[in-house]
C-alpha cells in the first residue's frame, strides 16, 4: 500500500511534506479506494427512499380507514386515463395525416377535435388523480364535516390545496366542453365515407371518438364523485 503514496520528501527535497503514517490513515485510504463510503451513502439513500415509500402507503391506508374501496375507484380512473390517451393517439395516428404542412387533416367529422379534447382531458385527469392521492396520504379531505378533518386540512400546504381546487375546476370545465362537442358533432350524422361520397358530402363521425367521449362524460363525473367527494 505504501507504494501507492506520493513521496514528496524525495521529489521536492524538503522535509515535513509527507503525511503522518497512521493506521487510521491507511484504513481511510483503503475505504476510499474500495468505494466503501460511496456504497454506504447509496445504501442510506435507498433506505431513506424505502422509508418514505412505506410512510406514504401507511399514511394513505390510515387516512382512508374503512373507505379503502376508493383504491378501486382510483384504479378505474387510471384505466380511463389510459383509454383516453390511447384512443386519441390512435385517432391522430391513423386518421389525421399531415397533408398540409404541420396541420392535421382528419378524415372523420369532429375526429381531430374530439381527439384533442380527450388528450387534454387525459393529461388533466392524470395530474388531478396523482395530486388527490398525495393529498389524501397527508390527511386531506374534500368535504370536511368534522373538526378533526378540518384540522388535518389545515396541515396540508396551502399551495397544494389551491392547485387541487384549480385542477378540479379545469377538469369539470373540460368535461362540460366535451358535452358541448358531442352535441355539436350530431351534425355529422348521415355522413358517408370519402370513397362513396361526392366532394361536398360530409364525412362520418369517428366511432372510436364517439364511444370513448360519450362513455367519459357519463362515467367521468361518477368516478370523480366516488373518488373525491366520498373522502
Amino acid at each position: 500500500m505504501q507504494c501507492t503514496h506520493f513521496v514528496p520528501d524525495e521529489l521536492e527535497r524538503q522535509k515535513g511534506l509527507r503525511e503522518p503514517v497512521t493506521l487510521q490513515g491507511h484504513t481511510d485510504f483503503a475505504a476510499e479506494v474500495l468505494g466503501l463510503q460511496e456504497r454506504q451513502r447509496l445504501l442510506h439513500e435507498v433506505e431513506g427512499e424505502a422509508r418514505e415509500g412505506l410512510a406514504f402507503w401507511r399514511g394513505l391506508l390510515s387516512h382512508l380507514g374503512r373507505k379503502r374501496w376508493v383504491l378501486g375507484v382510483w384504479a378505474a380512473e387510471a384505466v380511463l386515463v389510459v383509454v383516453l390517451i390511447s384512443a386519441s393517439a390512435n385517432e391522430i395516428w391513423n386518421d389525421c395525416p399531415m397533408e398540409v404542412g404541420p396541420l392535421l387533416a382528419c378524415r372523420h367529422c369532429f375526429g381531430g377535435v374530439l381527439a384533442a379534447w380527450e388528450l387534454v382531458l387525459g393529461v388533466l385527469w392524470a395530474f388531478h388523480l396523482q395530486l388527490s392521492v398525495l393529498l389524501v396520504s397527508r390527511g386531506f379531505s374534500c368535504c370536511p364535516h368534522r373538526a378533526e378533518q378540518r384540522e388535518k386540512n389545515r396541515g396540508v400546504p396551502q399551495a397544494a390545496s389551491q392547485l387541487f381546487v384549480g385542477l378540479s375546476g379545469a377538469l369539470m370545465l373540460t368535461l362540460a366542453t366535451g358535452c358541448v362537442l358531442l352535441a355539436a358533432s350530431r351534425g355529422c350524422l348521415g355522413g358517408h365515407d370519402f370513397e362513396d361520397s361526392s366532394p361536398l358530402a360530409r364525412p362520418p363521425r369517428s366511432a372510436l371518438m364517439q364511444y370513448t367521449a360519450t362513455a367519459t362524460v357519463i362515467v367521468g363525473p361518477l368516478l370523480l364523485c366516488a373518488g373525491r367527494l366520498s373522502l
